[in-house]
């Protein structure tokens, strides 16, 4: 089921354009749907922005949403931080639902918090000079989010 809802939404994505025009460059940003091949389970990287005014870089990663667990998300980001090394600045935000990502076909923003703290399943994860920590709800769908601080303070 969770492969047909992926094919859907990749298909929906390439329908609306927004994987259709390859931004590749030396900086490796794009909106094409691509996978994250060092893991052992199934991530697809929706979006991947490089906001040159703020020197920083900005991704949409969609996983299934039984991989939203500490260890699944710490291979996960461990493996984007390592791939996506500059600019410094990175902020992931991982969807497991097709509604979630209705806001990327559609244009139609949501605020942040409405991102990670809602029906589905969802994790954000930061990497600044000052810090690099990841959060996501270990005991969803209860409310409620865990912080992991990998490096730094809070």
């Amino acid at each position: 089921m969770w492969k047909l809802t992926l094919m859907l939404v990749v298909s929906l994505l390439f329908a609306k354009g927004l994987g259709s025009v390859p931004k590749a460059d030396t900086e490796q940003e794009s909106d094409d749907a691509t996978t994250i091949k060092e893991l052992n389970f199934c991530a697809l990287t929706l979006r991947n922005y490089i906001n040159d005014d703020e020197n920083s870089r900005e991704m949409y990663v969609l996983i299934d949403p039984e991989q939203i667990t500490e260890t699944s998300l710490a291979q996960l980001f461990e493996a984007l931080s390592k791939r996506y090394s500059k600019p410094f600045s990175l902020e992931v935000t991982v969807y497991t639902s097709i509604k979630q990502l209705r806001t990327l076909v559609t244009g139609m923003g949501i605020s942040h918090a409405d991102k990670i703290e809602g029906k589905h399943r969802s994790a954000y994860y930061k990497r600044t000079v000052q810090v690099e920590l990841f959060r996501y709800n270990p005991d969803f769908p209860e409310p409620g989010m865990k912080t992991i601080v990998l490096r730094g303070k809070e």
